[in-house]
């Protein structure tokens, strides 16, 4: 009984002597957190101070343009302009090539732009656009080309679009325009990357620019191995009807409309692509058993001088046949014509197909060529 007392004493004297340190000492070993200023970090109070860093910006003085610099901007256009626009062009035509000089502009100093006249009809060739200063060479002597008849008819601005859109995703080397020079300063300004535009065609390209001339330039594509390009668009109309077609082909002057393509193909030297928007089809596709009505076993002049001159049609030579692999580039509800060709000589063909593209086939009825080539 008595030990029980003693350790019912003990318990409560400890217990008074915890609550005694909590309540007495306890409050003065409490350390109170001391509040200091934390930098804002919401989104909202971020933005105005960014606002108000750009205004407080506003408010200073321009920079001071040194004199050095401008000089510096002035030589990197004449250097580029005596390069790639007066070297192809003869002493007469100079006068020409200065009023090219004037339009030049340099932006952010990544682009050289010349903006397309207004008046597209006072056009000078060639006409450069613009180049990146980023040129580049292909990894390997290989080059993909594509090639869109975009037709005579003029290209809504969604059509135009939907074209962008389609070709997206193939990895072309060189891009090539014919139709209308409407159609092509139009896609070409959504496009948004290097053009150079000469009479006949437009090429979209990377590629680094040697020279430029008014029917052709010449792309330097892998280590020292140049190619030529150049362009002609005769027209991208169709014949309505079989008896249109006749009628249409028996009234052609031949040797009148084909001219300048003969004349443009002798003075074409060396690896080249030469793309032709025709108004004739080819000798090789009118044979006997293909399934069109109006085509007899007739020779067209431009495929026989081409072929003379040293150039090869680069589909008809890769197809397994006339009558299975027809080629077709424009059609209607009547008429279906292979009149779009890649001729090239000096180069090694790989592959040639024709492939359809949403906003121009479904539109104007034209398709594009896919092509692929090896220099040598």
């Amino acid at each position: 009984m008595i030990k029980a007392s003693v350790i019912f004493t003990l318990v409560l004297t400890t217990l008074f002597s915890c609550a005694s340190y909590t309540l007495s000492e306890g409050r003065e070993n409490i350390v109170e957190p001391e509040y200091i200023e934390i930098k804002e970090t919401r989104y909202s109070t971020l933005i105005t101070e960014k606002i108000n860093e750009i205004q407080v910006e506003e408010i200073l003085p321009p920079p001071i343009i040194i004199e050095e610099e401008i000089i510096e901007e002035e030589a990197i256009v004449e250097e580029f302009v005596e390069e790639i626009i007066l070297a192809p062009i003869e002493e007469e035509q100079q006068p020409a090539a200065n009023d090219v000089i004037e339009e030049i502009e340099i932006i952010d100093k990544e682009y050289i732009v010349n903006y397309y006249p207004t008046q597209l009809s006072s056009i000078k060739y060639p006409h450069i656009f613009s180049l990146s200063d980023d040129r580049i060479k292909n990894a390997s002597p290989e080059l993909r080309v594509l090639m869109l008849p975009l037709s005579d008819i003029p290209l809504k601005e969604e059509s135009i679009n939907k074209i962008i859109a389609s070709i997206a995703d193939i990895n072309y080397g060189a891009l090539i325009l014919t139709g209308s020079i409407e159609n092509q300063v139009n896609l070409i300004y959504k496009l948004e990357k290097s053009a150079i535009t000469i009479n006949g065609g437009s090429f979209v390209t990377d590629l680094e620019l040697i020279s430029a001339e008014r029917d052709s330039i010449k792309l330097c594509v892998y280590e020292d191995l140049t190619l030529t390009l150049s362009a002609l668009n005769q027209g991208t109309t169709l014949p309505l009807s079989y008896r249109d077609m006749q009628i249409a082909l028996s009234s052609i002057n031949e040797e009148l409309v084909n001219q300048e393509a003969i004349e443009r193909a002798k003075t074409l030297a060396g690896p080249t692509l030469f793309f032709i928007s025709s108004l004739t089809p080819s000798s090789n596709d009118w044979v006997q058993f293909t399934p069109f009505p109006y085509r007899d076993n007739r020779t067209f002049m431009l495929d026989s001088v081409l072929s003379s001159l040293g150039f090869i049609d680069t589909y008809d030579l890769l197809r397994h046949s006339v009558e299975s692999d027809s080629g077709i580039t424009r059609f209607n509800d009547k008429l279906l014509e292979r009149l779009d060709f890649i001729y090239f000589k000096d180069v090694l063909p790989v592959s040639c197909e024709t492939i359809a593209v949403e906003g121009l086939t479904n539109t104007v009825g034209s398709f594009a060529i896919l092509a692929d080539y090896i220099l040598f």
